[in-house]
């Protein structure tokens, strides 16, 4: 229901949506269970493009439609979400690379994520590195939590190169728990429901970018 509520507002005018989203207002009905209480990763699992289609959306509702959507991110400035000079530094980097469709490295989202959740600080690998990002704990628990949402939907994206690897089902839970925090990030960052939806689809973070590039872990193949 909520893919076809995206896919029919593609179909609608985009100067009357615009002015609704301008006024923080919901697209339409049935928008609002996007930041509802359903996992991100069942949407992911579902056989139903959500993310994809949210994407689609927020590109072509973006508020200016003569600028890209990475232009009017990359250059937006939001004092009021009180994000440090390294969250903004990321969220640059963030914005470029999913604007130009590449994904990642696995080995600088960690050194972000191991800076932004607590533990070891000098701990990037084993058992207590993949403990840490599971819980997901902020250092600083309420700063900027868009950023970290981000990172862990970055993460996300740069864990499906190992899906199709053989005996990788830790890694697409890992994935499974990366999609999840992302979820936890966008709803602390913009709150539930229509309103919600808005606030991350009008802000200046690049969740859906990442979200969409995401597929459903591949069947398990009897040997």
């Amino acid at each position: 229901e909520l893919s076809q509520t995206l896919f029919l507002e593609l179909l609608q005018p985009r100067s009357p949506g615009r002015e609704r989203l301008a006024q923080s207002l919901p697209l339409a009905d049935g928008l609002e269970e996007f930041l509802g209480e359903e996992l991100w990763s069942n949407f992911l699992h579902s056989g139903w493009p959500v993310f994809s289609l949210a994407a689609m959306v927020e590109m072509e509702f973006r508020s200016s439609p003569a600028e890209s959507l990475t232009q009017l991110r990359y250059w937006r400035q939001d004092p009021s979400e009180g994000c440090t000079e390294e969250q903004e530094a990321f969220r640059e980097i963030a914005v470029l690379f999913a604007g130009e469709g590449r994904t990642v490295r696995l080995i600088d989202i960690r050194e972000y994520l191991r800076q932004w959740i607590q533990g070891d600080e000098d701990s990037m690998v084993g058992l207590r590195f993949l403990v840490d990002l599971v819980e997901g704990t902020p250092r600083e628990p309420g700063v900027c939590p868009a950023a970290l949402g981000v990172a862990y939907a970055a993460l996300a994206d740069a864990l499906q190169c190992h899906w199709n690897r053989p005996r990788s089902q830790k890694t697409q839970e890992l994935a499974d728990v990366a999609v999840e925090m992302a979820q936890r990030g966008a709803r602390e960052a913009f709150g539930g429901g229509g309103r919600g939806f808005t606030a991350l689809m009008t802000s200046r973070w690049p969740f859906l970018s990442f979200l969409a590039r995401l597929q459903p872990r591949p069947q398990r193949r009897d040997v």
